[in-house]
């Protein structure tokens, strides 16, 4: 519960104020002979209270994030996919979202099977066309000419 509180705090003062803050906590320190100027040389800093936006292997967000962004890379690099897999996608996530909170736990394991399924779908899409381009023939007839302009 303290933490919190101390986060709602941070929240409320502002980052400019917590500098300032500290800045006079120090000013007061080097007055009062508290700290010295050789102690500043090197100052460390521990972050391990720092949250991390980690996802763990199980999480469906991973998996539909990854579709999201191989699907957007590809997009950008001119790669043309025979299909994208984010609106099904996004229904698999959505739905094992609902089986997991409904503890239907069979449920939400198929709809994550299905989610993997799209994610190696569209992986293989994306390596099966990069190797096109790696294999291509001069006297091939769908072959790419220029990266930006195929």
């Amino acid at each position: 519960m303290e933490r919190l509180l101390i986060t709602h705090w941070c929240n409320r003062v502002g980052s400019n104020s917590l500098v300032k803050l500290l800045q006079e906590s120090l000013w007061v320190a080097l007055k009062s002979k508290a700290l010295k100027t050789k102690d500043l040389k090197r100052i460390t800093i521990d972050t391990t209270v720092q949250e991390k936006a980690v996802q763990y292997p199980t999480v469906a967000a991973l998996d539909y994030k990854a579709i999201e962004k191989l699907s957007q890379a590809a997009k950008d690099n001119g790669i043309e996919l025979r299909q994208s897999y984010i609106r099904v996608g996004k229904t698999a996530w959505i739905m094992i979202l609902r089986y997991r909170h409904a503890k239907k736990m069979k449920r939400a394991e198929k709809s994550m099977n299905k989610l993997k399924t799209y994610l190696g779908r569209l992986i293989r899409n994306v390596v099966r066309k990069a190797n096109q381009i790696k294999n291509q023939q001069p006297k091939d007839r769908e072959k790419l000419l220029s990266w930006y302009a195929p």
